[in-house]
């Protein structure tokens, strides 16, 4: 996601500032559950479940390795 935000003015960086380091913060939260889904995916795969040709696409898909 891109999103083309200029601010004008002290207040308004400040305010992406803050928006950003919220954004971060979200992202770093859920950083593990997303390694524990991979990792989990990646399982399916090596264990030859019957969808691991689903979450290998999917993952090819999303450049997930």
């Amino acid at each position: 996601m891109y999103v083309a935000v200029c601010a004008s003015d002290v207040s308004g960086v400040e305010l992406l500032m803050n928006n950003h380091q919220a954004v971060l913060a979200e992202i770093d939260a859920l950083a593990e559950n997303f390694t524990i889904c991979v990792n989990l995916g990646k399982d399916l795969v090596h264990r030859r479940h019957p969808r691991s040709q689903e979450v290998f696409r999917f993952c090819v898909l999303h450049q997930i390795t």
